[in-house]
């Protein structure tokens, strides 16, 4: 009975064709040891590891268990790792977290004790924590700001650095911050309307990209560095046209009508039927917000519909880095019918006796993390009498969000 899953538990058997095994295709060799420092100490021999890094994941989170018999030396009881400590995180010698233990929890009985610890990376405060002033009023307006330099200002109470990754456009004309909105949901809101994904980095700083990274040289092959994969295609929220509406800021030149009504649409080709979905730009933006917000949104549901999970040995690739989100990797599964790039949408490291050292990549096609790749890829939209569809700032085009390439295995 088919499981389902490609599993290759010898990582040097025969690839496809009998494609020879590559130094370039296989994970760094040794040194996969995770390694915690906090309060100047590092605490090592961690029985169960998890680090989970996402495109989409403002805060890094881990979770790292060890237990050890009572009869033995009795190391854990002397970890003295307490809640709000700031740790540092590294795998196979390769800082992976910076933050902070959120929960602890020890346990003992008659045979063992251990210590688990879960926590996240800096941005963990810019999530949980609401924009507001010294007095408790929300902090704004933002008058004719660049999204990075508003962004800079939200983080700036709180010692967090920010990457950016792409063009952040014009300055937005006018931001308010609504009572009770958290940081996170302030840049949140700004990013969609501009186009970026926000996650974090290994040192804890909040970075804000618009697409995916360069493609890796190394690819993954089933039979030759797949350990295991499974891949999903959900076409149940797929649309075929999709409306954004909203408003330009008003001034006094401008008002009322003038400044109300703007719309733009992005349409996916690969959906034959008939299935429109309307939204509501989040925040005021002009014509071009509004064409990047729905081709952000429209990204999103395509990276929704087709996901590839692969598990590969060990936490490091080749050159020794980690596996990051937005690493570009090229895919080759015929039992998953894929052989096209694919781009890291979630990576999560786990270490236990059972499965040994992994990495297990949630993959997505790499133009759902591009909110311009539709547009600049596709032909212009058309009337029902075969004439130009007008304005192309006004509606873009998503004929390649595809799961395969055209030279896909069939």
């Amino acid at each position: 009975m088919s499981t389902g899953f490609v599993d290759s538990s010898d990582p040097g058997a025969a690839g496809i064709g009998s494609l020879p095994l590559s130094a370039a295709m296989m994970p760094a060799a040794g040194g996969e040891v995770c390694q915690v420092y906090c309060n100047g100490q590092i605490f090592e021999g961690w029985t169960r590891v998890s680090v989970v890094r996402s495109v989409q994941g403002a805060a890094s989170r881990f979770r790292l268990t060890v237990t050890e018999a009572n009869d033995a030396a009795g190391a854990v009881l002397a970890w003295q790792i307490r809640c709000g400590d700031p740790i540092s995180i590294k795998l196979g010698g390769v800082k992976a977290l910076t933050g902070y233990v959120d929960v602890r929890q020890a346990a003992y009985d008659a045979e063992n004790h251990g210590v688990e610890i879960e926590g996240r990376s800096l941005t963990q405060d810019v999530i949980d924590s609401s924009a507001v002033k010294k007095d408790g009023g929300p902090v704004g307006p933002y008058r004719g700001y660049k999204l990075d330099e508003i962004v800079r200002a939200l983080l700036s109470p709180f010692g967090i650095g920010l990457r950016i990754i792409g063009d952040v456009g014009a300055a937005i004309p006018m931001v308010s911050v609504q009572f009770g909105e958290t940081i996170f949901e302030v840049i949140e809101r700004l990013a969609r309307l501009r186009g970026f994904n926000i996650h974090d980095d290994a040192d804890g700083n909040l970075v804000l990209a618009r697409s995916a990274k360069t493609t890796l040289s190394a690819g993954l092959v089933e039979g030759v560095n797949i350990k295991r994969a499974n891949g999903t295609q959900d076409v149940s929220q797929v649309v075929s046209d999709l409306f954004i509406a909203g408003s330009t800021t008003g001034d006094d030149d401008a008002s009322g009508a003038d400044v109300s009504g703007e719309s733009a649409k992005a349409s996916n080709g690969n959906v034959q039927r008939y299935r429109p979905r309307a939204m509501m730009l989040e925040q005021p933006g002009t014509k071009d917000d509004m064409k990047v917000r729905a081709n952000r949104e429209m990204a999103q549901l395509a990276a929704d519909t087709a996901r590839v999970s692969v598990t590969v040995y060990g936490w490091r690739m080749a050159d020794g880095r980690l596996w990051e989100p937005r690493d570009v990797v090229q895919v080759t599964s015929p039992m998953l019918l894929i052989d096209r790039q694919m781009a890291v949408f979630s990576v999560e490291f786990t270490q236990d006796d059972q499965g040994g050292t992994e990495s297990i990549l949630d993959l997505v096609v790499p133009e759902s993390l591009d909110p311009n790749a539709p547009a600049d890829q596709a032909t212009p939209p058309s009337t029902e009498d075969g004439s130009d569809g007008g304005d192309a700032g006004e509606d873009t085009v998503a004929d390649n969000w595809s799961i395969r390439s055209t030279g896909a295995a069939a």
